[in-house]
């Protein structure tokens, strides 16, 4: 079951992966730059990049270890920096994406409030922005980087093994869970806010623009679905916060489990090394 599920989001990560190159190999070429070297394309290329790694990265800390495939290979790695660097990408990425976002909505808002000025004002932020969206990720997750990463066994039997940090004194663990839901809804509900401050802005400019006396524009069903995802991005962030605690309390008890019998089988050796020297 461990392999079919495996090679299923394989499939879907290797699609998603050459479909994302393609559109960024596509925005990157000489003859498109000019349609694609806005502010808000920029920040669309940095996102697909963020998004592509991530994705790779989830995939080889979580889902390459636990498949019947190639679980075995991971039975001997021992916890160590090397691994944390890894997890860390995997970690800030969630952030990062979540800035980003919200900077392409505060994107599509500047430029209904200041269609003439939009693009001078963001290429001087830009840099900023940039800085803000990973700099604000990077302060929320450095601690990564300094404890060491392994594996514990969720199937012994089969040899199958999932990432988990160890637990760092001078850094509450319970801080990282309250830092991810206190993120993402401080986020999440800005995201929705500002494409609700958007959507307003634009009726009450369609209301102003009246073609005919009587006529007016509507807004747009895509106009309306942009809030509608970012309702759904918010509900998502929310429902991944309590996914990624659920299993991290998994983790836990698998730790306090495999820590319980390590202590059973070193007991048992020492017990059995005693009586072989009685005898």
């Amino acid at each position: 079951m461990h392999t079919l599920t495996f090679m299923v989001y394989l499939i879907y990560g290797v699609s998603f992966w050459i479909v994302y190159l393609i559109i960024f190999i596509q925005m990157m070429r000489p003859m498109y730059q000019k349609y694609f070297s806005s502010s808000f394309f920029t920040l669309a290329k940095i996102l697909a990049v963020v998004d592509l790694c991530g994705h790779i990265v989830f995939t080889c800390l979580f889902k390459i270890p636990i498949s019947n495939l190639f679980g075995p290979l991971f039975a001997k790695v021992t916890p160590n920096y090397g691994w944390s660097v890894l997890y860390f990408v995997g970690y800030i990425e969630e952030f990062i994406r979540a800035m980003l976002i919200l900077a392409t909505t505060l994107n599509r808002l500047t430029s209904l409030i200041w269609p003439h000025s939009h693009e001078s004002r963001w290429k001087t932020a830009m840099p900023g922005v940039i800085a803000i969206c990973f700099v604000v990720p990077f302060c929320l997750s450095f601690q990564r980087l300094f404890a060491p990463t392994g594996v514990i066994p969720t199937d012994p039997v089969n040899e199958l093994f999932v990432f988990s940090t160890n637990l760092l004194d001078w850094y509450p663990n319970e801080l990282n869970a309250l830092t991810m839901a206190s993120f993402y809804a401080i986020v999440g509900t800005a995201t929705v806010i500002v494409n609700l401050s958007s959507l307003l802005t634009l009726y009450l400019y369609k209301r102003d623009q009246k073609l005919h006396l009587h006529h007016r524009k509507s807004i747009r069903k895509t106009e309306i679905g942009l809030v509608l995802v970012s309702f759904g991005d918010a509900v998502g962030m929310m429902l991944m916060t309590a996914v990624q605690n659920l299993q991290k309390s998994e983790i836990k008890k698998l730790q306090h489990h495999c820590n319980f019998k390590l202590k059973q089988d070193t007991r048992s050796k020492n017990c059995i090394t005693e009586r072989n020297n009685q005898k």
